[in-house]
């Protein structure tokens, strides 16, 4: 199913209630938002074809080491890839292990970028 999409403010009362109920509810994870360089964002809008950037929602697994202890490591990752006029991912063909045209440069917050004041954030309004 194809959406025809275009820049929607959201209302911040709306953001703040949506950002909110995240923060409260029964989840695992740990990150409240993202942040990454707007320069980075640009790079994939200038490949060639690209009309959309689809966002895919990622999980990276690792194992943090101690002695006599092992804990998997979560981390939420946020994968941006092109998208053509009919919104079908522009993916480079070829050896899974290569550049692909998937894309992650995203850092979750926290526990990096956290802006504790916002009220998206839970700060004071």
């Amino acid at each position: 199913m194809s959406v025809e999409a275009s820049l929607l403010s959201v209302p911040l009362g709306t953001a703040i209630t949506w950002t909110t109920n995240w923060r409260n509810s029964d989840h695992f994870l740990t990150a409240n938002s993202f942040i990454f360089k707007a320069e980075d964002f640009r790079k994939i809008l200038q490949e060639p074809s690209v009309e959309y950037v689809r966002v895919y929602l990622g999980l990276k697994v690792g194992i943090q080491h101690t002695p006599g202890h092992e804990q998997n490591i979560l981390e939420e990752k946020l994968l941006c890839v092109g998208a053509d006029r009919d919104q079908k991912d522009i993916l480079k063909a070829g050896d899974a292990n290569i550049v692909s045209g998937v894309y992650d440069f995203s850092h979750p917050c926290p526990p990096l970028c956290e802006d504790a004041e916002s009220p998206l954030a839970g700060g004071e309004q």
